[in-house]
């Protein structure tokens, strides 16, 4: 049976912190809603804990296998109605599964709690045991994406592959593979293989395709005995080895990021994507025109990604596009929108340069050099991108604090006239 788990009231905050973060007392719990499982386990919700009949004995990390589920969370409000459709229809899928539990939570209804616990509405969420830590995912709510997190959260991220073809058939424009390759009893696994474990862990919230490989024939066409390698695969069959001497957490993560996007001409297509655009740390390469010319789209499958490659369409994005495409001559040009162009754009800065041609060189060039070049464009040119990507990114942002700061000046220059009058002396009226 589905573990289908329902919220608590607010009211159940404090008993929650105590199963949540382990403390050794007895909780005292009254249930606002029971799920009788096959062990005669209950959950509740949220942080979607277990229940067992005789609770409190070892805590909240108990030993009981209820506890070993990992749980997948839909917060929501009402604006949500169709996302939530979306997941109650994969709820009913996953009925038989045995082996995660799931749930939805109106937090509409129950703020505090969603507050308390940073469930963000909208968003799926995911819990492993011992549940101290909820991770919210960047995937998009369709039944296809559902079904693919299902499958990374009951397997920890790691997908098995029977073949090499298996593996560059799974590689998409939108779904990046990275393996890990290495003969069954490599001695650097033992100090290597943690690592990758933390790493696949820490993206089992966006949709990127992690492998483990020690079968001889797959290995060897992925890299060279008798090496243990971190491999991104592109989705047109090319490898990109990490190649760093430090097999250390910061630095595959930093791999990962800098290949998690290989190409994403379609990136805008959707609101979600549009809307995270700012959250992308790396430098990445835009194209800013109508459509994909066909030769920059040969040019984009010859390179080696070594940035996100994104499609920007200037006709449905014209502010974004003319604060990426126009150059210091530019600036009071009106026309600077209507033009194409290709870019490094670091936008959670809000930086930008120009390229005049897509020439691999050149662009590397740009890339290693990025922030003292961008140092020397003139302050106007950097101030207007600025202004045109914080009208673009937080545009709702800008507007509240405008209309704050305006009820403030009104408020401060009444008080300042109001303090003028009054200070100063009055006039005696003549008889």
């Amino acid at each position: 049976m589905i573990h289908s788990l329902r919220a608590l009231k607010s009211n159940h905050l404090e008993a929650l912190s105590c199963i949540l973060f382990g403390r050794n007392k007895k909780c005292h719990i009254n249930f606002f809603n029971k799920i009788h499982l096959p062990d005669r386990s209950m959950f509740i919700f949220p942080l979607i804990c277990f229940i067992v009949d005789n609770f409190g004995k070892q805590g909240f990390n108990s030993t009981d296998s209820s506890f070993d589920f990992p749980y997948v969370i839909f917060p929501y409000f009402p604006e949500h109605q169709p996302q939530k459709t979306l997941f109650d229809h994969f709820q009913s899928t996953e009925e038989q599964n045995p082996d995660i539990a799931t749930a939805t939570l109106d937090c509409l209804n129950n703020r505090t709690i969603c507050s308390k616990f940073k469930l963000r509405p909208g968003y799926v969420h995911i819990s492993y045991p011992p549940h101290n830590n909820i991770i919210k995912t960047k995937r998009q709510i369709n039944n296809e994406s559902l079904d693919r997190l299902s499958k990374s959260v009951q397997h920890r991220n790691l997908q098995d592959f029977s073949s090499i073809d298996e593996i560059y058939g799974n590689a998409s424009l939108n779904i990046p593979v990275f393996v890990l390759a290495a003969r069954p009893n490599a001695g650097d696994l033992e100090d290597k293989y943690p690592v990758f474990e933390s790493l696949v862990m820490k993206f089992i919230g966006e949709d990127i395709i992690f492998s483990f490989v020690t079968d001889s024939s797959i290995y060897a066409q992925l890299t060279t005995f008798p090496r243990t390698d971190l491999i991104y695969i592109s989705p047109y069959g090319q490898k990109v080895i990490f190649d760093d001497e430090d097999f250390i957490l910061p630095q595959v993560v930093k791999f990962v990021n800098q290949h998690k996007y290989p190409v994403l001409m379609h990136l805008f297509e959707t609101q979600n994507a549009f809307s995270n655009l700012d959250l992308i740390e790396t430098l990445s390469l835009v194209v800013v025109d109508e459509k994909i010319e066909n030769d920059v789209e040969i040019f984009i499958q010859k390179m080696t990604p070594n940035v996100p490659l994104l499609f920007l369409n200037r006709t449905k994005y014209p502010i974004l596009s003319a604060s990426i495409c126009m150059t210091n001559e530019d600036i009071n040009e009106a026309d600077s929108k209507t033009k194409s162009c290709y870019a490094i754009v670091n936008f959670t800065n809000s930086k930008a340069i120009r390229i005049d041609t897509l020439n691999e060189t050149v662009i590397n060039e740009v890339i290693s050099n990025f922030d003292e070049i961008h140092a020397k464009l003139p302050l106007k040119y950097r101030l207007m991108r600025i202004l045109f990507f914080t009208l673009q990114f937080r545009g709702k942002v800008v507007v509240l604090y405008s209309i704050v700061s305006i009820v403030f000046l009104v408020f401060f220059a009444g008080l300042f006239i109001t303090l003028i009058d009054f200070l100063e002396p009055k006039k005696l009226k003549k008889k």
